[in-house]
């Protein structure tokens, strides 16, 4: 009797926690639902000038901007793994299917051709990301050094105006970032 007491109070525990648990669950379906419902009107009136192979970093910049409004930068750049548990997954799978969506239909056919072979995967939309990057991105060391290089040379001259300075640093700090190169803000100020 007293392990059918023991099993009852821990039966009620557990119906209290699976509640709680449940309206915890119905609240992350409304956010997605209203998540979905904001994607599927992004997917319905998305516009990008398509990449062709020219302008890598500004083209991945307007596409992180894409994704980061919609609530998938993180699963596009790999922040986000595939959830382990099922319940999570299908939400997971359709968001990472409406990456590999907007990717597509971002590229000319020339560019698109290096992604057409992963539709099949689940992880299709991280991945495509991924192999545009890697083709892509100025990751090379010799790139980044370059680059760096450009940046350390970079002055400002005495009747020299500032806002053209600033826009080559914030051009160039941008090509870094995309290749995995950040400096703390201090130094952003003294290269000036």
């Amino acid at each position: 009797m007293g392990d059918k007491e023991d099993s009852g109070g821990g039966d009620t525990s557990v119906q209290g926690g699976s509640s709680t648990q449940d309206s915890g669950i119905a609240a992350q379906r409304g956010a997605r639902t209203s998540q979905g419902s904001l994607l599927k009107e992004v997917l319905k009136n998305f516009t990008i000038e398509k990449f062709s192979g020219d302008g890598y970093d500004d083209w991945a910049w307007k596409m992180q901007l894409y994704f980061r409004q919609i609530g998938l930068l993180k699963l596009m750049i790999g922040m986000e793994p595939r959830p382990k548990e099922m319940a999570e997954q299908a939400d997971w799978d359709e968001r990472s299917s409406a990456g590999y969506y907007l990717l597509s239909q971002s590229l000319e056919l020339n560019q698109r051709h290096h992604i057409m072979h992963l539709l099949p995967e689940i992880d299709c939309g991280p991945k495509a990301w991924a192999v545009l990057k890697d083709l892509h991105a100025p990751t090379s060391v010799a790139a980044s050094l370059m680059l760096d290089r450009e940046l350390s040379m970079l002055r400002l001259s005495e009747n020299e105006p500032v806002q053209p300075v600033l826009d080559k640093m914030r051009e160039l700090y941008a090509k870094l970032a995309i290749a995995g190169i950040t400096y703390p803000e201090q130094t952003n100020a003294s290269n000036l």
